[in-house]
């Protein structure tokens, strides 16, 4: 039997609280086997964190770009041999993060390119000297992470990544950069095979109707309450971090807490948003996402610009039917203004508020459409059919289809609008999703208002690693 005895890992230690957790998940290990851990220090704040957790120099690997490196003529030839082996393309994982700040957007490209030059060698210094048999980390938000996912997989070692699981209390691990669930695909595949048990189709059967009574978000959208105190002594802390480490605030970071707020309630005296006309039209809805992040960024980039997403999603519906465009209901104010312009120029879309009961519109579509969000997913639990353009774990599922090709949307509203959801292979990816996710939080600590740091969760996560293991 495949254990965790006597093995190595490598943590990734970044920000939202990514040090904390694996420094977390690492000492639980540590209680329960002989193993050798190392850590990547993402930033000089994570490196000092680790040290004062009471992890050695010698077992952490700093990475940060910013003071380490000196911006000398890249390697051409080397990059390109590096895209060529480990499969990926420079520019793209660079994407990741350059449209985060207008500074990095600005870069030259002989700094960017020395930059990316450092984490490579870096990366395939640290896999070949530690040579770990895992790769745990939680969101992969930085180029730097998809870096040494896609090296890590070169080399033959097993990437294990938190991700919040469809269903709630639970968390699932992907195990490489195109957001695969492995075990889930290996279930589903066994389960289309045979019936379920009663006892599989009881649990399917008891969340559906559960879900369909009275719908609610995933763990990975579910809002945390906060006290005021601890709101305060965050802001404290980042003020002092700012201080000590001298860094500038990025719009990234100031935005969401003074700027977006503000805009946001501007954007809601201007009366920009139609209103739903549910029961006197037939409508698909496209839930916008929030941007930019890792679930569009990387999973999602080849539709990243939702503009243009729905113009040719407008362009292939049916005339009989309207384009709901619902705002995201998370910092839409970074949007420009002139993004809602252009949707309310289409003669057959609807801009909706953020405001509005994602659920009730979701239950009188037609269609539910998305790139990469869990809409699609929930649409299906909904029996509405649905379709998405990203990578995403429930991509396996009959019910909610992937496009590859959107020069095919209208062939594909032609066919799926009047398509019924399959109740059995519902039920059985249900199923599945209990098989191949684990009890549990994985969010990131920053997002979940430390939640997931618990002792009890703690536990949780590294059982979920060890059935993980057992069932690869």
């Amino acid at each position: 039997m495949v254990s965790l005895q006597n093995k190595k890992i490598l943590f990734f230690a970044g920000v939202s609280g990514r040090d904390t957790l694996m420094n977390a998940v690492d000492k639980e290990i540590q209680q329960r086997y002989n193993v050798k851990t190392h850590y990547v220090a993402h930033m000089r704040q994570n490196y000092d964190f680790l040290i004062r957790s009471g992890v050695s120099k010698d077992n952490i690997t700093p990475i940060y770009t910013k003071r380490n490196i000196r911006h000398t003529k890249p390697d051409m030839k080397y990059l390109r041999k590096c895209e060529e082996k480990y499969g990926f393309k420079i520019w793209d994982i660079w994407s990741v993060s350059s449209c985060r700040t207008k500074q990095r957007m600005t870069m030259k490209n002989r700094k960017v390119l020395s930059q990316i030059e450092y984490v490579i060698r870096t990366y395939e210094k640290v896999l070949d000297d530690f040579k770990p048999n895992y790769y745990i980390y939680a969101g992969l938000a930085c180029y730097s992470t998809l870096v040494c996912c896609y090296i890590a997989h070169k080399k033959n070692i097993k990437v294990m990544e938190f991700q919040q699981a469809l269903l709630p209390n639970r968390f699932a691990i992907s195990d490489d950069a195109e957001n695969n669930w492995p075990i889930l695909i290996k279930e589903y595949a066994k389960l289309k095979k045979r019936k379920l048990t009663p006892a599989e189709l009881r649990q399917a059967k008891g969340f559906l109707k559960k879900y369909q009574n009275r719908p609610s978000k995933p763990d990975s959208a579910r809002k945390f309450e906060e006290p005021l105190l601890i709101r305060f002594r965050k802001v404290t802390t980042f003020v002092k971090n700012s201080i000590k480490y001298r860094q500038i605030p990025s719009m990234m970071t100031l935005g969401p807490v003074i700027i977006w707020p503000i805009r946001g309630k501007l954007i809601d005296r201007l009366n920009i948003y139609n209103k739903p006309r549910i029961g006197k039209e037939k409508y698909v809805l496209f839930p916008l996402q929030f941007q930019p992040e890792a679930s569009t960024l990387i999973h999602g980039k080849w539709n990243i610009n939702q503009l243009e997403l729905i113009r040719k999603i407008s362009r292939s519906l049916p005339v009989d039917y309207k384009l709901y465009v619902k705002e995201h209901t998370y910092r839409y104010s970074n949007k420009e203004l002139d993004m809602y312009k252009q949707i309310k120029l289409l003669p057959n879309t609807r801009l909706l508020s953020p405001y509005e009961k994602t659920f009730d519109l979701m239950r009188n579509s037609e269609m539910v459409i998305t790139n990469t969000g869990t809409t699609a997913f929930e649409a299906a639990l909904l029996e509405k059919p649905s379709i998405h353009f990203g990578n995403t774990a429930f991509a396996v599922f009959e019910g909610a289809k992937k496009v590859k090709d959107l020069s095919q949307l209208p062939n594909i509203f032609q066919r799926e609008l009047n398509s019924r959801i399959d109740e059995h292979n519902l039920l059985k990816f249900i199923s599945s999703l209990f098989k191949s996710t684990y009890p549990g939080l994985g969010r990131l600590p920053a997002d979940c208002k430390n939640k997931s740091l618990a002792p009890q969760n703690i536990s949780r996560l590294v059982d979920g690693i060890e059935k993980y293991i057992k069932a690869l």
